[in-house]
């Protein structure tokens, strides 16, 4: 018996958000986003992006919305508030068992030993997060 997807997790810079010059890729996604609407499928975004950034991607490029979102490099799900369905809410079970990892380093005391490092430079702190710190460096210090 032949097994039916009902869901499809993907990445969306290069693929659901289209490259430059390809006018084709905005067509594709029209289809896509009517196919999820009428099949009743299920749709992930999985993502180096903090959710911030997935909103605004989302409207921009009037992307489908998705059921479930991971973003944050994999530190953060939400998922889908059907009774506002442009509202997410965090996977509480989730962030509880991120939480009860970190205990034994801090992030804050992770960030003061990073400190020692000057060729990293902290990003944003819109691109932090809780269990997640992110750092600009050139790719000659990268060994």
């Amino acid at each position: 018996m032949p097994i039916t997807p009902n869901i499809l997790a993907t990445d969306l810079d290069g693929t659901l958000i289209p490259l430059d010059g390809e006018p084709d890729h905005h067509d594709a996604l029209a289809t896509l986003t009517l196919e999820f609407q009428h099949a009743h499928r299920k749709l992930t975004y999985v993502t180096g992006r903090h959710f911030g950034s997935i909103k605004t991607a989302m409207a921009f490029y009037d992307l489908p919305a998705p059921e479930w979102i991971i973003c944050d490099m994999g530190t953060t799900i939400l998922q889908s508030d059907h009774s506002h369905p442009d509202r997410f809410r965090r996977m509480q079970a989730y962030h509880d068992q991120l939480s009860s990892l970190i205990i034994p380093l801090p992030q804050a005391e992770l960030r003061q030993q990073l400190r020692e490092f000057p060729e990293l430079r902290i990003q944003e702190e819109s691109k932090q997060g809780p269990f997640k710190l992110s750092y600009y460096t050139s790719a000659e210090t990268i060994e």
